[in-house]
Parts: C-alpha cells; structure tokens; sequence
C-alpha cells in the first residue's frame, strides 16, 4: 500500500460582486500562476476541479505547465456543510453536507501506490475536510482562515491515517497578493498595481516611524 497525497488549493481571487463575472481576477490569475511555479518540483498524477468558474480557472492555470487534463466534480463545489453564525436554511446545510462528507469518501482513502492528487476547489469546503480528517468536531472549519491560491497538503497513509503536513501555506505569494473573500476589484492589471502601490506605501509609513530625531 501507498500513501495518497491530497494537495487542497483554493481558487484565487475572483470577481465575487453581484454583478461580476465570477472568474479570476487579474490578481487571481497571477496567484494561480504562482500556484504552478510553487509546485513545479512536485510530482502531480492529477488534477480535479469544482464546477464553478473560478476553480475551473484556477486548475487549468496550474495544470498547464503540466498539459494534464482537470476533472471537474460537483461534489467540489463550495457549500455549506454545517450550521453557520447566522441563519441558513436546514435544507442547504443538509445538502451541503451531504456533498463534502460525498467529497470527502470520494478523495480521502487509502491508495495502493504512491500517489498525488491536486484538489482545486473552495474555502468552505477545504477547511471542513481538514477538520474532519483531523477528527474535530464537525463546526470547527468555522474558526480556520483560508487565504485565495493557498495550498494544503493532507496524506493518507495505508492503514488510513491522514497527516497534515501544512495548512493555508501562502509562502508562495508575496505579501502583496495574499487576499482573502471581499469584493474584489475589477478584472484589470491596475488592479495588481493599486495592491503593490498601498503596500508600499504602508512601509514607508513605517520606515518614517521607525526613525524618530535624535
């Protein structure tokens, strides 16, 4: 027996308004691109996608240098697999459980060679996966954050342990493309631009603090 290898990705930034388009955005594509060169020393055997635009966006970007196809799968979808800090109708949160604890049996098993798989899909469900590959209680995704483009590493060994060997790593991503869920800004490379532009200016706030006359 071997041990699988679960490498979880969140999709990048996207285009989240109301009116949006639901893909990434240019600062999103760029972290998906970041994803691929992160991972480029790894092996990788294959790739599987929610159906949402912005997941599907995201494998493809990472999966390209690799020119392996993505397998897209419902049961990735983002969802809402428990009860929440305010109020969601019974019948999404039956549903969404339903689906990640489908998800969960579908990935999470034992391999009888080694292997690596790459699950590109959403935050909800990758911080219920890790709760319950790590036995908490079922609500504990509730107190994790989850970073755009992050990367999680969970490997099932052969007498069914899983281990994790990291979470959230966002190592990959410099600072100014670390983002998180909010209304993203437009789909344009300004967008990269005004990031780099107000972290630059927070340091040099900084720099100008820290030297105080003599």
């Amino acid at each position: 027996m071997g041990v699988r290898r679960l490498l979880l990705v969140r999709h990048g930034q996207y285009d989240e308004r109301d009116e949006g388009t639901k893909d990434l955005t240019a600062i999103g594509k760029k972290q998906a691109k970041l994803i691929a060169q992160a991972l480029k020393g790894d092996r990788v055997d294959a790739v599987h996608s929610s159906t949402m635009l912005r997941a599907r966006t995201t494998a493809a970007l990472v999966a390209e240098p690799r020119k392996l196809l993505v397998a897209s799968t419902p049961v990735l979808c983002e969802c809402i697999p428990t009860e929440v800090g305010f109020y969601v109708s019974p019948a999404i949160i039956r549903e969404g459980k339903k689906q990640a604890d489908g998800a969960f049996a579908k990935f999470f098993k034992r391999s009888r060679v080694n292997r690596t798989e790459l699950l590109v899909c959403h935050g909800n469900i990758i911080r219920y996966f890790v709760a319950r590959a790590m036995g908490m209680k079922p609500t504990a995704w509730r107190c994790m954050a989850i970073y755009h483009a992050s990367i999680t590493d969970i490997r099932i060994h052969s007498d069914g342990r899983a281990i994790l060997f990291s979470y959230n790593d966002v190592a990959h991503l410099p600072e100014s493309l670390r983002t998180m869920s909010a209304k993203a800004p437009k789909n344009t490379k300004a967008s990269i631009a005004r990031v780099e532009t107000n972290v630059e200016k927070k340091k040099e706030r900084a720099k100008k603090r820290a030297v105080k006359p003599a």
